[in-house]
């Protein structure tokens, strides 16, 4: 028998098993091939930072992002959704409790998962995950990726990171080099890696929302930190929208803008 602290499965295996689960059939009212594609695609050679915990903006391929929160949740017992700070102004209270309805659910697959993983077949093993991937659903998974659930927001998957630093870097890097010093263009992109989680924010949590804004209908992805400033990019993170204030109440209706 294993040691207590010795891991019943590595993340590697654990993100070998999320794909080929969510390539099956099991998974066909699930996921559709558009959300299967999304989920394994990557825009870099090589896997962009994924992370233990819901910590700054997922890395990516996706699977592999929730692949390495699932294993974390299977070894440690608890939930990394219950570890997301609570935000001003970010109302999420008519989700809370049907996310924690949710987590109570699956705890216990998470449990029989790791416990029972050497001992599985591979069959089994499939059968499990389909099990909790079906519990969770699709809404479920993006709450794993810390999407924020909240009035106006849709269900959509988050765009690569590196596609949004692109598109950042692409739209100005020309007019901060043009109008400031080399150190203020510097700081900027220093800035901008903080708030998707760079190498020095492994810490930083952040709240992704993709949402519908109110005044224009158009479908955007904000970023933002704990002290409520951020970043906008349309969903599909094609275009950089703006840097973004921290919210205010009412502020909509009293014409703040950001």
């Amino acid at each position: 028998m294993a040691a207590p602290d010795t891991p019943s499965f590595s993340r590697e295996e654990l993100s070998s098993l999320f794909r080929k689960c969510i390539e099956s059939n099991g998974c066909a009212d699930l996921l559709s091939k558009e959300d299967v594609s999304t989920l394994q695609s990557q825009i870099d050679s090589e896997p962009h930072e994924i992370k233990d915990g819901i910590c700054g903006y997922p890395g990516e391929p996706l699977y592999a992002q929730l692949a390495a929160i699932f294993h974390l949740w299977a070894e440690t017992g608890q939930c990394p959704l219950n570890d997301l700070p609570s935000l001003e102004l970010l109302d999420e209270r008519s989700y809370v409790e049907e996310r924690s309805h949710l987590i109570h659910a699956i705890s216990p697959q998470m449990q029989r998962l790791k416990s029972s993983w050497r001992s599985f077949t591979e069959r089994e093993r499939v059968d499990l995950m389909l099990v909790i991937l079906t519990t969770l659903g699709r809404r479920g998974l993006m709450d794993l990726l810390g999407l924020r659930k909240t009035v106006g927001s849709i269900d959509a998957w988050p765009p690569a990171r590196s596609r949004l630093e692109e598109t950042f870097n692409a739209k100005h890097k020309y007019i901060l080099s043009e109008r400031w010093s080399e150190g203020v263009v510097e700081s900027t992109a220093i800035e901008m890696r903080l708030l998707l989680g760079g190498d020095t924010a492994q810490d930083n949590q952040e709240s992704q929302n993709l949402k519908i804004t109110p005044q224009h209908d158009q479908r955007i992805l904000e970023v933002r930190q704990e002290n409520g400033y951020g970043a906008r990019w349309s969903a599909d993170g094609r275009h950089f929208r703006g840097f973004l204030e921290p919210q205010m109440v009412d502020g909509h209706d009293v014409g703040w803008r950001h």
